[in-house]
């Protein structure tokens, strides 16, 4: 009781359970004929004949727990529960408990929920809840806010808005068959990163970015070889902290204009070497496309995405590399990479690549 007049009614008590589970009003008829008083407990009948309560209703929490009650006596004028003064009395209960769980969220403990010893994981804490994305200009909000400053309403996507504490969620910059890819501040560093996420957790995602992770921190530094910053997880769902790109895509560049003759050979040079330094540490990539080529804001080209990438032995010569053969592209996933439709070869350990990407030889033995 906030003011001490009542005492305390024991959530784990039966009267306790019951309001818990209605999640709703509840007349409590202490009379021994009664439905509900015939299943309470002498000690719970007592503490209604106490205080002569007539009316009980939950604040229930959004986790469906009990944060309190409201428990109301004989109206003055001795007549009984109208239809609307039970709705009048149904909208207080909601709103108190939407209030009390707010209070919870700023002060804890918060003796109306049960002391220092309720833990806080029965509220919800907004920065550990799923972040609003705009759909139209893919801005990220708090999980509170239901439309954008552009008007579109907003819906919940992969991650939170601040990471760990380490990371605030800025907006999605890329997605693919398997993967969303988001723009976020380093707030330790202040520095800008990419954020890449499997929301849909399968084993063989799980495996993939893990793959992916150990593959470029395999590779010593080069300039054109984006760098791993680190890895995350929220929620079961692994992250892959990434160096943030500013200037797009080689895709992005193809679709504005057709390159110069020069470009498209300092561009081969580049990525021929990143692919050599690569292939000596015993990697192969085995998915090179203009999606997977970015720039830096300077315009120095770098090769993204080690996803697929195989582990070679790091003595094993190009000779005896071996691609893996693909009986049928059977569970094949669409992908979309701006310049055409491509589809991903999977088999049921690995994936080999991007169908139209791959070179003469992994292609013959995918027939």
């Amino acid at each position: 009781s906030p003011t001490h007049v009542v005492r305390p009614l024991n959530a784990r008590s039966v009267l306790g359970k019951l309001l818990q589970l209605a999640r709703e009003e509840i007349f409590p008829d202490v009379d021994a004929s009664g439905p509900v008083g015939r299943l309470l407990p002498k000690e719970d009948k007592r503490w209604l004949n106490d205080y002569g309560f007539e009316l009980l209703l939950p604040l229930t929490g959004s986790a469906g727990h009990l944060l309190g009650i409201i428990a109301v006596g004989q109206k003055r004028s001795q007549t009984s529960f109208s239809a609307h003064d039970r709705m009048l009395l149904g909208t207080f209960a909601s709103q108190a408990a939407v209030m009390v769980e707010n209070l919870a969220l700023r002060d804890p403990p918060f003796r109306y929920l049960g002391g220092a010893r309720r833990p806080r994981a029965h509220t919800i804490d907004w920065d550990d809840e799923p972040g609003s994305l705009c759909p139209s200009c893919h801005k990220m909000w708090p999980p509170r806010h239901t439309t954008c400053e552009c008007g579109a309403p907003t819906a919940s996507t992969a991650v939170p808005l601040l990471i760990r504490g380490k990371f605030r969620v800025e907006r999605l910059i890329g997605s693919g068959g398997m993967s969303l890819v988001y723009l976020a501040t380093d707030l330790t560093l202040g520095r800008r990163v990419a954020i890449k996420a499997l929301p849909r957790l399968t084993r063989d995602r799980i495996l993939r970015l893990e793959r992916e992770a150990r593959a470029m921190a395999a590779i010593s530094p080069h300039p054109n070889l984006a760098m791993i910053l680190g890895t995350e997880d929220w929620r079961e769902v692994p992250l892959l902290i990434v160096e943030y790109l500013e200037g797009g895509t080689l895709a992005d560049r193809l679709r504005q204009e057709q390159p110069a003759v020069d470009d498209v050979i300092d561009l081969g040079i580049a990525l021929a070497d990143a692919l050599d330094h690569v292939h000596v540490a015993g990697v192969l990539h085995r998915d090179i496309k203009p999606t997977n080529i970015g720039y830096t804001r300077e315009g120095v080209p770098k090769l993204l995405d080690f996803g697929v990438a195989m582990m070679l032995h790091p003595t094993a010569s190009p000779a005896t590399w071996e691609y893996p053969v693909v009986d049928r592209p059977h569970q094949a996933a669409k992908r979309t990479d701006h310049a055409s439709t491509a589809t991903s070869l999977t088999t049921v350990d690995h994936v080999a690549g991007t169908l139209l990407y791959l070179s003469p030889e992994a292609f013959g033995r995918c027939q």
